[in-house]
């Protein structure tokens, strides 16, 4: 079997049209693992340390897809 790399660019984990498309050749997602990009540039969209908590965490995706295979992962550009 094959895994699937799923990589979005989301604030919104309930609405994400990479994960829809993916979906369709894994239903279950339990070949796929996440990755969420551009970490650094949502940060200052969060007003609260528990709302950055709570997307890193991602309870809906766990919630909505138990079988996960693996994450969400999360990346960033590295500034300096």
């Amino acid at each position: 079997e094959s895994i699937i790399l799923c990589i979005e660019d989301t604030m919104d984990w309930k609405h994400a049209t990479t994960r829809s498309l993916v979906e369709k050749a894994d239903p279950t997602l339990s070949r796929t693992v996440i990755v969420n990009t551009k970490l650094d540039t949502k940060l200052i969209q969060f007003s609260e340390s528990n709302d950055i908590e709570d997307f890193i965490q991602a309870p809906l995706i766990k919630k909505l897809h138990p079988q996960l295979a693996g994450g969400p992962f999360f990346t960033s550009v590295p500034s300096g």
